[in-house]
């Protein structure tokens, strides 16, 4: 079984085609890549497989109907937005805490953290982290409760060398174990299993 499956995927927004017809397997424990300009619907996939937004079609994730179990895909699913938004106020550990609650999770926050560089940040404020903390942060929670899927949307995005280096060096570590489903206007060094490309709402092969 795949781990995901999307047939005949189509999206509107306001009468515009966003996606239009879209197949989609991928393998479980598999690296794929989408890329793709800007507006070319790469972000609307990753919602619509997470069951954020309305669709006509068809989508599975580990053999769960996204329409009808959303709840449930999102449990054994991890996400990193394209843009990370966080409740302000809140502490860095404070947020991977709440994370782990709503999860049902024990888990270890400052190990969590520090495997993602945030060491120094564990106590700093929200809105007081760089672009790129935020960027771990979003990261960290993605796979804090063991997904059996990830989805990451520009998950390079605001990461600095060193950044990036860690990010492409867990990948390569989760990789065969967890699901990977990457956006990227780059491979940044990846070497994934498929590539595709989103052109007009039609995912085509690399």
């Amino acid at each position: 079984m795949a781990a995901v499956e999307v047939k005949g995927l189509h999206k509107w927004y306001g009468g515009r085609p966003v996606l239009r017809g879209v197949d989609l397997t991928v393998e479980r424990g598999a690296l794929v890549v989408i890329r793709g300009p800007n507006g070319s619907g790469k972000s609307t996939l990753l919602r619509c497989i997470l069951g954020l937004t309305p669709y006509v079609g068809s989508i599975e994730v580990e053999g769960l109907d996204v329409s009808r179990h959303g709840r449930e895909v999102r449990r054994v699913t991890g996400y990193a937005p394209q843009v990370p938004v966080f409740p302000r106020g809140l502490r860095t550990v404070e947020v991977a805490e709440l994370h782990a609650r709503l999860y049902g999770m024990h888990i270890d926050v400052g190990e969590l953290l520090g495997r993602f560089g945030l060491d120094g940040a564990m106590w700093a404020k929200v809105e007081e982290l760089s672009g790129g903390q935020r960027q771990r942060l979003a990261l960290a929670l993605a796979f804090a409760h063991g997904p059996h899927v990830a989805l990451l949307d520009e998950p390079f995005n605001n990461l600095d060398a060193a950044g990036r280096e860690m990010l492409l060096a867990f990948l390569e570590e989760v990789r065969g174990k967890v699901t990977l489903l990457v956006v990227s206007h780059e491979l940044h060094g990846l070497s994934p299993d498929e590539t595709y490309i989103i052109e007009d709402g039609k995912l085509l092969g690399s």
